[in-house]
């Protein structure tokens, strides 16, 4: 199983690296972090947060014009809504953007910026904002490290549409994972039921696909309780990878563990 996710995903890989899709319907990177700077951050900030930054990518994305894929600019704001010492962030300490090792699990997006918010002394609350110049249809990307039994939690996932309109993601969980959730749309929460995940393993992770066309932009905000990171994959268009099972998440009901991949109960929903 893994040897065939590894070959979709080179598949993958090779194609939106060389090869434009005969249709908007097949998948390619709308952004990734691959040779990017890091998003700019704040070396220091009030304690109740309010830094905002903000980093435009000039043709650091693509989206699809009709006939070919076409370079579009990405703007990554970066908002402290509560933030403790200390007030700053590193960018992937052990990934692309510094020349260092991709994940080890095979379905995982192959590019990433990781998020070390270091040793924070109390609650951080930020929020991220992904802008796209044009918009793009059915984007979708991996959040990772979601652990720490609980204390870190994903809230607000959301996109924009063309002449406004918020629309909300389903999200995808693989078999066995630790991720949890109450809430649907506006109000859900993506928070952890186990302990630590690392790159080596899926547990801490969860996709999010908007089933839309016409996105301007894809927001979220992250909350941790103690020192963490997060790790945010590229963005794709029609992307699903193959190893995630579908499920439903349910109001007010933390998920405790899931069937064997490929299960016939899965579910979806928004």
């Amino acid at each position: 199983m893994r040897s065939r996710i590894k070959t979709q995903l080179m598949s993958l890989v090779l194609m939106s690296a060389g090869t434009m899709p005969a249709s908007q319907a097949e998948p390619y990177r709308v952004f990734d972090w691959q040779g990017k700077a890091p998003p700019i951050k704040p070396t220091s900030g009030p304690s109740g947060g309010g830094a905002v930054t903000h980093t435009a990518y000039l043709g650091g994305g693509q989206y699809w014009d009709g006939s070919a894929l076409t370079p579009m600019d990405v703007a990554v704001d970066i908002s402290v809504q509560l933030w403790n010492t200390p007030a700053k962030w590193k960018v992937d300490g052990e990934g692309f953007l510094s020349g260092g090792n991709p994940a080890t699990y095979g379905y995982q997006s192959p590019d990433e910026a990781e998020f070390n918010f270091g040793d924070p002394t109390g609650r951080v609350v930020m929020k991220f904002d992904f802008l796209f110049s044009h918009p793009v249809d059915n984007p979708s990307f991996l959040l990772m490290d979601i652990d720490n039994n609980g204390s870190d939690h994903g809230t607000l996932f959301q996109a924009t549409k063309l002449g406004g309109g918020t629309v909300y993601p389903t999200m995808s969980l693989i078999a066995g994972t630790t991720v949890a959730w109450t809430g649907s749309g506006p109000t859900l929460d993506v928070f952890s039921n186990g302990g630590a995940s690392s790159d080596s393993v899926a547990r801490g992770a969860a996709m999010f696909e908007w089933q839309e066309t016409g996105v301007t932009g894809i927001s979220f905000s992250w909350e941790s309780n103690t020192g963490t990171s997060i790790r945010v994959s590229n963005i794709y268009a029609d992307y699903n990878p193959a190893s995630f099972a579908v499920v439903v998440p349910e109001p007010s009901v933390a998920l405790l563990g899931l069937a064997a991949a490929g299960a016939a109960a899965m579910r979806r929903r928004r």
